[in-house]
């Protein structure tokens, strides 16, 4: 396996690079949640679609 820029990248490497970018991931996913569900008011018709859709976005990470 080769790195970003082409270096050799070990296994322990690529799972740190792979974590990282999961957790980056995971804190998008929590600020869409919040900008689009936490932040609508409560009675709009598309909170609850919304909150449906990024929770399982959510569970599916948490799952891995």
């Amino acid at each position: 396996m080769t790195g970003p820029i082409g270096e050799y990248e070990t296994p322990k490497d690529e799972v740190r690079r792979l974590k990282k970018g999961f957790r980056e991931l995971r804190e998008w996913v929590e600020e869409r949640y919040k900008e689009e569900v936490l932040d609508r008011p409560m009675n709009n018709k598309y909170r609850e679609i919304l909150r449906i859709t990024w929770q399982q976005v959510m569970d599916k990470l948490d799952r891995g």
